[in-house]
């Protein structure tokens, strides 16, 4: 069997080909290139071998061998080609085996194109590629608009735009790319015209803008960069290929070229194309400079450059000078640019004056003429002011500006020129000093036409005498010599030596002769002594030369004594050459007489004397001659002294007798002498005096000593003489004590007074009784000073004082006194501690005095009144301490029983008053009747029947619950009253909690008033007698006025007074006269108003509307008394001296107290008048509120049990007013007969039983002056301060904030009107809790126009401001049709805003050159539309406007056409003739000539226009877009007119443009050949914009071609133009401004106005349709800076301004800034500086004065103005705390009324007052209340308490009111029970109020409370303390008796 087989795929010839690399082979992209491929496995045969090369397949392939195939490539294009080898089934291939070569450029034409490109190029060069393969071709970076392949050697190609000098070409070919460099070359840019301005300012540093207009610039932005001349512009910007716009550099030059570079190496220029400004010089500062130069000089102008451009300054030549070459012409020594407008310059030298000054800057020159002036020579020192007479000598004068060279100056010396004058320097000159004489001389210096001059400067020389030589060395007595004087200045002649007299001592010389200029001669007479002075006199000069001649003088040889005795004796003295004339003395003393005997001999007769050895002196003719020791005088002798003995302490007078003490007091000492064996010895003791008494006695002082045997010594002269034992001192006798009692404890000082205790401490010893007194010491010779021990005997009631018998040792020595002996005190009382007890007894009272035991109890017992303790202790010899027994009676004493003995201190203690804590609730209605429950302490341990009083009233029922509770049922009350106050037994609490009365407004929604109010007790209207005036007769006597109220109370009116018709703002009058007793009588039921009761309550409030119409006697207006008026109240007018003033007077129990204020008138007018009585002084108002006369009456008490009673006038009554029966206004009885009638006319009266606070006695009296219309003025009230915004729309509806105070707190009693018109309440914004009441409401404005006031009224109480408000201008938006035809008669629409309403009768007018007319008939349509029917007009162009509310709106433009004219009759017509000279006139009158055209002339002129043809105007010409006016909103276009006009002018230019598709159109006014496109977005496209000129003859044809522009980037707008003040006053400024001119192209967001005022700057923001603005409260005379800046969203403007604007009234005073104070609650703040300052008035008679914008919580009278002149100072003397902050407003006036105000604030500083309860339990976990002022709930509190003796606890406190904070009590961990507590407020230590004047800090009073014996019942302050109304009077009461009162022991924390 056959079997078949098949093995597949075993075996295989060949493997796959493979490729060698080699190098790459290029191919040209035609093909047909051989190309060798290298490899292996090719095969071993030419089997079918495929070769493909890329995509094509290979031209041709021949095998060679297994390793070499050689093949030709395809034609293409592709880069690179890869290889793929097929052999049968196997396939090889390779990657990148050739490429293709790129295309090669060899040329172009054309080779240079304009840079606009779409110019056609050929393009030569190879490797194109055989078809068209996606080839482009690129101009260096941009491709060909178009490319065409042509051939593989060329291409057509659209060359792009370009600018480049020669680019590179660069051809693609698919993916090949072959390029050439510097192939084409693009045109370069050319330069044709740089936009004006030509010329710049250079000192501008901004950039200013050109606009370049040329070619080539470029198809984009290439960063262009331009240069003028050779420096680059700061910026350059592309606009279009043919437009750049620069800004140009500084410079300053002229004439420049412009370059412009748009690409490398391209570049365009235009010569001579600009010019900077030329410099201009202004001023030169200083004006003048010394004449040697180097002077630093300003020199001021414009156009220096921007920086320093090598400018030269230089004093120009002064052609009208002779000396030419020093006359300027110099450049200065340097010239330093500093600014735009400034150089420094160095000035050269030069002389004279008015020099001109030429600036050269770069190459042109800038002169200012008469700028300079070189200062003139002047002279001031000459250094040597003498010189001789004959002259010869050279003088130096100095000066300065003499000449910088020498140049001829002379000078002279009085009026005789120099002998010759030599310049040195421009400081000095030399003089050769002329012949002359006298004194002061000028010297002056000419120099050219310049004089100096140094006023009496020059002397010369006087005569000098410098010495006399006579013939003889000396000169012998008697005998007549010859004297030669030499000196200089004698003379060089004898005429000038004139009569020259010499004196030798005083005596004139026989003769004097002249011999030379320097010496003469004379023959002196006889004379005598040494040394006489030689003077020379000549010519009124005189010159001495002293001690210049000598006479002989004596000579003593010996003395002879005639007598030899000790009295005055004669002695003879031998001399030679004695004359008559001589004396003489022994030792200095003259003798008594001198006699002449001849030449060699006197006889003298001496004088007493002392002492040995004198000398003898003769002096003859004042020469002295002496013998020394030559004469003796006897010695003296001592022989007794009386007294002889005295004191220790000497000054005893001693009388010594003796002999030879001298004939005068020689000065004798006197000394007393002790022996050696006195007990204490002692050398001597010199005498405190000796005085001298006779020739035999002396008498001395003598001095301390101890001796009992003394001698005395006398001391004369040199010699000593003694009495021995001759003096003794005394010893010590009796003595006495200066205390003579002493307390049993001792430990007195005493001091033991006597004598002769010796002079120094002898070391005494005082004994008393047993014991020695302690601490003994010797004071002085008659005190001594111990300390007393105490007494050792038993203190008893039987034996109650000691005696000690007292023995004194001095030096050995005993004395003892029996006579006197020290006695031990009784027990005495004098100090209570712990005075203030509590109701409920233990409060323990420590009894300090003294004597009250050593060391055993003396059964000690204390009584308070006349109750005992509860117990008494004995503590020390000093102290007793007791435990009260309960009670509530008043002031009590004090009696402490020791052993039987008793005193006493009156009025010692006090129990403690009732006070209150808390009251619930604090308010109620009027009418009383709420139960108040009480809390409190001290109202009793038992039922005491306390009474409650509310505001002084009693309550209705008082109930008694514990000691600290109690209620009441509260009276029916008003207002915020007086405060709460419990009396119980004989104490009155002090009324502390306000307890409000509320809702009871005064006025009704109608502003009348409430006739339901509480206290409103009567009310007479005189309009409601209408009614009687036609049903009785005039003498209808009495009759009933009935009350308003309607309830049946009626007043009785008096013998039918008369009642008169429409007096008073057409209301009728109830006229009394005095004449007819005409009164008004209150009903009975009012009597009470005014008694019987506590004057505190007998408050009232009475309104009047009257009118006095005459004076005569007193005169009644209320009086309220009883029968016998012992007691009343009394409102009356009466005569004082003449003068009739208000009398105000109050009368109880006969006491008056009477005040008189204010003169009083018949007034013409009526007057509203206010008499009321707060229960502590009597007011009259009179037309307003704010300083009524007032009558302190004192009458309301001060201490004791309520009701008070008071001490007036040294007696003490009581202030209860006893029944009043008579209430009368008018005549009132007084027995049978009537008084005080008055003349008077009343329109209404209200009365009130109560005081009325200030805002309801306002809004009374506001209700009654806007029904009569008459003047009053308010204190209270709303005011305003600021209105946010200030204007709005005339439709209304503005929401407008208005800031202030006083708005009240409820919407209905608020009404805001703008002029009359009431505006909507929105509602109150801010609420004021301080003040309780809000500071700024809401309203939306109502309907309105023009400049309106703001009147704000609460409960009827205004408040004005004037034009506060604007509503907006009218403003035309749009008018349509804006043409009308001449002959007028059309409706025009004005559409816009702010147009009014129909009743504001809104004005519309037509402007033309002729003026305005108002339109024929105005049709109000709405707010924005009114019809206005046009008047006739004969001018073309006029102006709308609309005037409404004093505001006019923008003008809008109306045309009119159709004016009749000579052109409506066209020549083409038949009747051209007639309807020509028919206009022909009418013409004329138009242009209003006085005659129209003669008959003549219009034919004429008619004939030629007839026959003339007219056509309309042809295009304007060259219409452009002005470049350099292109801006973000707009830009300007120019033409020029139409070649043909059509024989017409040309009226105006339209414009029409496209926007976004829409075409608009615009015109010009008249002729005018630009147009300005403004208010355009940024970036907006204006296109098809052409221009068609307008004549009579209508629209001519369109510019052509058209033009288009876009608007630039958006920028900031400009700055508001027109920027200008309206109207400005003394307080306000008025600015307005209009529209910038470029808005940056976006839309205008507002505008920011700011403005400086004496340094502070303020700003408001505004929005874009303000065009105006007030400045309110300027308070300055000027105001610094007004600037305005437009807004948008890319920026701000640079602004308009306004400096240093003046207002138009005299200047503000000034006030500094005031710190805020801070202040401690019940404190007197520190000073606080400020300085008042003002113009006009001295800051001594500025006024400053202080208002609290919140008198409720700090009333004005409280705030302290200090200080004189311009210094002030102010504090606070706070009285009360608050919370929140005062304002204070401090106002400064001048003289002339003008004012101006500062605010400060005034903060309550946390300060505490006292603990509430101040016990409690040990184991803690208590309440206490920490009572104060100033606690917030922003701060932290911590109470500090001593829990242990070392230890302080911790606890945190709680806040709870603005008065009060609550802690918990800590465990007690000591053995004590006391702890001081100390409040931490935000961590520090708070400071207690000055309130508790008894502890002076927190420490101390911790301190004080751990003291048993002195611990005492803390007494909390009331937490309400604060709330006291100050108004009322009680606030100071409250004050005082917290501070002053000494029997309440108040401590603090």
């Amino acid at each position: 069997m056959l079997r078949s087989e098949t093995i597949t795929e075993m075996y295989s010839c060949d493997s796959t080909p493979f490729f060698v690399t080699g190098s790459k082979a290029v191919s040209p992209t035609s093909g047909s290139f051989s190309l060798p491929v290298l490899g292996d496995q090719f095969g071993s045969y030419s089997c079918t071998q495929k070769i493909r090369m890329g995509k094509s397949g290979a031209e041709r392939s021949v095998w060679s061998s297994s390793t070499y195939i050689m093949t030709r490539t395809p034609a293409g294009t592709y880069g690179s080609l890869g290889i793929s080898l097929s052999i049968e089934l196997l396939v090889s291939s390779q990657s990148s085996i050739a490429s293709y070569q790129p295309p090669a450029l060899s040329s172009s034409r054309p080779r240079n194109v304009p840079s606009s490109g779409s110019i056609s190029l050929s393009v030569l060069g190879q490797n194109m590629g055989t078809r068209s393969t996606s080839l482009s071709l690129r101009s260096f970076r941009t491709s060909a608009m178009a490319t065409k392949w042509i051939a593989d050697s060329s291409l057509a190609a659209r060359n792009a735009k370009g600018l480049e000098v020669s680019i590179k070409l660069t051809s693609s070919v698919s993916c090949m790319i072959g390029s050439r460099t510097k192939f084409i070359t693009f045109d370069g840019p050319t330069i044709k015209h740089v936009s004006s301005p030509r010329n710049f300012d250079p000192s501008v540093i901004a950039a200013s803008s050109v606009t370049v207009l040329g070619a080539n610039f470029g198809y984009f932005h290439q960063t262009p960069a331009s240069k003028t001349a050779s420096s680059s512009n700061l910026a350059t910007y592309w606009i279009s290929d043919s437009a750049l716009y620069s800004k140009i550099s500084n410079g300053v030059s002229f004439t420049e070229e412009y370059m412009v570079t748009v690409a490398v190496s391209r570049f365009g220029t235009l010569t001579e194309v600009m010019s900077f400004d030329s410099p201009s010089l202004n001023s030169t500062t200083p004006p003048n400079s010394p004449t040697s130069g180097g002077k630093s000089l300003t020199i001021r102008g414009r156009n220096f450059g921007a920086r320093d451009y090598s400018c030269k300054a230089r004093v120009a030549g002064d052609t009208n000078s002779r000396q030419t070459s020093i006359n300027g012409g110099t450049a200065f020594e340097a010239t330093r640019w500093l600014s735009a407008s400034i150089l420094a310059c160095k000035s050269p030298r030069g002389l004279f004056s008015n020099y001109p000054i030429a600036l050269s800057l770069s190459s042109r020159t800038s002169t200012i003429s008469q700028s300079l002036t070189f200062d003139m020579p002047t002279i001031f020192a000459s250094i040597f002011p003498n010189g001789p007479s004959a002259g010869g000598s050279t003088s130096l004068v100095l000066g300065s500006n003499l000449g910088w060279i020498d140049t001829s100056l002379s000078a002279r010396i009085g009026s005789t020129s120099c002998y010759t004058t030599q310049w040195l320097s421009g400081s000095s000159v030399t003089c050769l000093i002329p012949l002359g004489d006298g004194i002061m001389r000028d010297i002056a210096i000419t120099l050219f036409r310049m004089k100096a001059t140094l006023s009496m400067a020059f002397s010369y020389n006087t005569i000098v005498l410098d010495f006399a030589q006579p013939q003889t060395s000396n000169i012998p007595a008697n005998i007549t010599t010859s004297l030669t004087a030499l000196g200089k200045n004698f003379g060089n002649d004898p005429i000038l030596a004139g009569s020259p007299n010499l004196r030798v001592g005083g005596t004139s010389c026989v003769s004097t002769n002249w011999i030379s200029d320097s010496s003469l001669a004379c023959f002196a007479s006889s004379g005598f002594g040494a040394s006489q002075s030689i003077t020379l006199t000549n010519r009124g000069r005189t010159s001495t030369v002293s001690n210049s001649i000598t006479f002989d003088i004596p000579n003593v040889v010996e003395i002879v004594p005639i007598l030899n005795v000790s009295t005055p004796y004669f002695i003879a003295i031998r001399s030679f050459a004695l004359f008559t004339t001589l004396s003489a003395a022994i030792s200095g003393t003259s003798t008594r007489s001198s006699e002449w005997m001849s030449e060699s001999s006197v006889l003298c007769l001496s004088g007493s004397g002392l002492g040995m050895s004198k000398s003898v002196v003769i002096t003859a003719s004042m020469q002295p001659q002496s013998l020394s020791d030559v004469y003796t005088y006897s010695s003296h002798y001592v022989s007794s002294g009386d007294p002889g003995n005295g004191p220790k302490i000497g000054l005893t007078k001693l009388t010594l007798y003796g002999s030879s003490f001298g004939t005068a007091d020689r000065s004798a000492s006197i000394r007393i002498l002790s022996s050696p064996t006195d007990d204490l010895y002692v050398a001597y003791g010199t005498s405190s005096s000796t005085s001298w008494l006779s020739d035999s006695s002396l008498l001395a002082l003598t001095c301390r000593g101890l001796s009992s045997k003394a001698s005395v010594s006398v001391s004369l002269a040199v010699r000593v003489n003694t009495l021995s034992v001759a003096y003794s001192y005394d010893s010590f006798a009796d003595f006495t004590l200066s205390r003579p009692n002493s307390p049993l404890s001792g430990g007195v000082r005493t001091t033991v007074i006597g004598q002769n205790f010796g002079w120094l401490d002898l070391t005494p010893t005082l004994t008393i009784g047993d014991s020695a007194c302690e601490g003994t010491s010797w004071l002085s010779d008659s005190s001594i000073q111990c300390t007393i021990l105490h007494g050792t005997k038993t203190f008893t009631s039987f034996n109650n004082s000691t005696a000690e018998l007292l023995i004194l040792a001095i030096n050995n020595r005993t004395q003892t006194n029996p006579l006197y002996r020290l006695t031990y005190d009784s027990p005495s009382l004098y100090s209570i501690a712990g005075t203030n007890l509590h109701s409920k007894g233990q409060s323990p009272i420590s009894v300090f005095g003294s004597n009250f035991g050593l060391i055993t109890d003396l059964s000690v017992q204390a009584r308070v009144g006349f109750t005992s303790a509860e117990s008494s202790e004995w503590v020390s010899d000093t102290a007793i301490i007791a435990k009260s027994a309960s009670g509530v009676s008043g002031l009590l004493s004090v009696e402490v029983t020791v052993a039987g003995t008793f005193n006493t201190i009156s009025e010692a203690v006090t129990y403690a008053r009732p006070w209150i804590n808390y009251i619930s609730p604090v308010f109620d209605v009027p009418d009383g009747g709420e139960t108040v429950n009480i809390t409190g302490q001290s109202f009793g341990v038992s039922d005491y029947t306390p009474t409650v009083f509310v505001d002084f009233n009693p309550c209705l029922s008082s109930i008694w619950t514990s000691d600290s509770a109690i209620s009441c049922t509260v009276p029916k009350g008003y207002g915020p009253g007086q405060g709460v106050a419990v009396a119980v037994g004989d104490e009155f609490g002090t009324p502390s909690i306000v307890f409000e009365y509320q809702y009871q407004n005064i006025l009704n929604q109608g502003d009348v008033p409430f006739a339901n109010h509480a206290f409103l007790a009567l009310w007479l209207r005189a309009d409601s007698l209408l009614s009687l005036v036609d049903a009785y007769p005039l003498d209808r006597g009495d009759f009933n006025w009935s009350d308003a109220r309607n309830i049946g109370l009626s007043a009785l009116v008096v013998n039918g007074p008369e009642i008169l018709k429409r007096q008073i703002n057409d209301l009728p009058v109830v006229r009394l006269s005095a004449n007819r007793s005409n009164g008004i009588k209150f009903p009975v039921s009012l009597h009470s108003i005014f008694g019987p009761g506590a004057l505190v309550n007998r408050q009232f409030c009475i309104f009047f509307v009257l009118r006095i119409s005459s004076l005569d006697g007193r005169m009644n207006f209320l009086f309220a008394g009883n029968e016998r008026e012992s007691s009343f109240f009394s409102f009356s007018v009466l005569p004082v001296d003449g003068i009739y003033e208000h009398v105000m007077r109050i009368m109880i129990d006969s006491n008056l107290v009477q005040k008189q204020d204010r003169n009083m008138t018949a007034e013409r007018r009526y007057s509203i008048f206010v008499l009321a009585h707060d229960g502590f002084e009597m007011k009259t108002y009179k037309g307003s509120s704010l300083n009524p006369i007032r009558l302190v009456h004192n009458l309301d008490g001060t201490e004791g049990v309520f009701p008070f009673s008071s001490i007036l006038n040294g007696k003490t009554i009581s202030s209860d007013v006893p029944p009043i029966n008579q209430v009368s206004i008018g005549c009132r009885e007084q027995g049978n007969n009537t008084a005080g009638c008055m003349n008077a006319d009343i329109a209404e009266i209200l009365v009130y039983d109560t005081m009325l606070i200030t805002e309801d006695l306002d809004r009374v009296a506001g209700y009654l002056s806007r029904k009569y219309v008459l003047d009053w003025q308010f204190s209270t009230g709303p005011s305003i301060l600021s209105i946010s915004p200030t204007n709005g729309p005339t439709t209304g509806g503005s929401y407008v904030t208005i800031s202030g105070a006083a708005f009240g707190t409820q919407e209905a009693n608020i009404l805001v009107t703008f002029a009359q018109k009431n505006a909507t309440l929105i509602g109150f914004s801010t609420y004021e809790k301080v003040v309780n009441y809000n500071t700024q409401i809401i309203v939306t404005s109502p309907p309105g126009v023009g400049f309106v006031p703001i009147r704000i009224s609460v409960f009827g109480v205004p408040t004005f401001l004037n034009n506060a408000w604007r509503y907006d201008a009218p403003e035309i938006l749009k008018l349509e049709p804006s043409t009308a035809q001449a002959s007028g008669g059309i409706f025009v629409s004005l559409i816009g805003n702010n147009f009014g309403q129909l009743h504001d009768n809104a004005v519309v007018v037509v402007e033309s050159k002729k003026g305005r007319k108002e339109c024929e008939q105005t049709v109000y349509i709405s707010n924005t539309m009114l019809l206005c029917k046009v008047p006739s007009s004969t001018f073309e162009s006029s102006k709308v406007i609309i005037a409404v509310g004093q505001q006019k709106s923008n003008p809008s433009d109306l045309l009119y056409y159709g004016i009749p004219s000579i052109f409506d009759c066209w020549p083409q017509k038949l009747d051209c003739m007639d309807c020509c000279e028919q206009r022909c006139t009418w013409e004329q009158v138009r242009e209003q000539t006085a005659n129209g055209l003669t008959s003549y002339e219009c034919r004429k002129k008619c004939s030629f226009h007839c026959s003339t043809v007219k056509v309309k105007a042809s295009e304007p010409l060259n219409v452009l877009v002005k470049l350099n006016t292109l801006e973000s909103s707009g830009f300007l276009i120019a033409w020029e007119p139409p070649l043909d006009d059509g024989g017409s002018t040309i009226l105006y230019y339209s414009i029409s443009y496209v926007i976004n598709g829409s075409e608009l159109i615009g015109r010009t006014v008249a002729q005018e050949t630009s147009f300005q496109f403004r208010g355009l977005p940024s970036e907006t496209t204006v296109d098809n914009i052409l221009v068609r000129a307008v004549t009579k003859f209508g629209f001519g044809s369109p510019s052509n071609p058209p033009a288009s522009a876009k608007t630039l980037y958006a920028t900031p707008p400009s700055q508001p133009i027109a920027f200008r003040v309206d109207n400005h006053n003394c307080y306000s400024i008025q600015i307005s401004w209009d529209l910038p001119i470029d808005l940056g192209g976006r839309q205008l967001d507002g505008y920011v106005l700011k403005w400086s005022v004496r340094g502070k700057l303020s700003s408001a923001t505004l929005g874009s349709d303000n065009k105006t603005f007030t400045i309110e409260r300027v308070n300055s005379p000027t105001i610094d800076l007004i600037s305005l800046s437009s807004v948008n969203n890319v920026g701000s403007s640079e602004p308009s301004v306004i400096r240093n604007l003046s207002l138009p009234c005299s200047s503000f005073p000034v006030i500094s800034d005031i710190n805020n104070v801070v202040v401690g609650a019940g404190e007197v703040s520190e000073e606080f500086p400020f300085t008042v300052e003002d113009l006009e008035t001295s800051p001594m008679y500025l006024k400053v004065f202080a208002k609290s914008l919140n008198e409720s919580y700090l009333s004005s009278s409280h705030i302290i103005i200090g200080g004189l002149g311009k210094d002030r100072t102010v504090k606070i003397l706070c009285d009360r705390g608050w919370d929140g902050v005062v304002v204070v407003k401090v106002s400064v006036i001048d003289e002339d009324g003008m004012y101006s105000f500062t605010l400060f604030q005034v903060r309550i500083r946390q300060s505490v007052f006292c603990i509430l309860p101040s016990e409690g339990f040990a184991q803690g976990g208590s309440l206490i209340t920490v009572l104060g002022a100033g606690f917030s709930v922003a701060s932290s509190y911590t109470c500090s308490f001593k829990c242990d003796p070392v230890t302080r606890c911790t606890s945190s406190a709680t806040f709870q009111s603005p008065y009060e904070i609550v802690c918990v009590v800590p465990p007690w961990q000591g053995s004590g029970m006391t702890s001081g507590v100390d409040v931490y407020v935000d961590g520090a230590l708070a400071k207690p109020s000055s309130f508790a004047t008894s502890i002076h800090s927190l420490q101390a009073c911790s301190q004080a409370s751990t003291l048993p014996a002195v611990t005492s019942t803390s007494h909390a302050l009331p937490p309400g303390f604060d709330d006291v109304p100050i108004r009322r009077g009680l606030g100071q009461r409250v004050l005082q008796q917290l501070t002053e009162r000494p029997r309440c022991d108040r401590k603090r924390l």
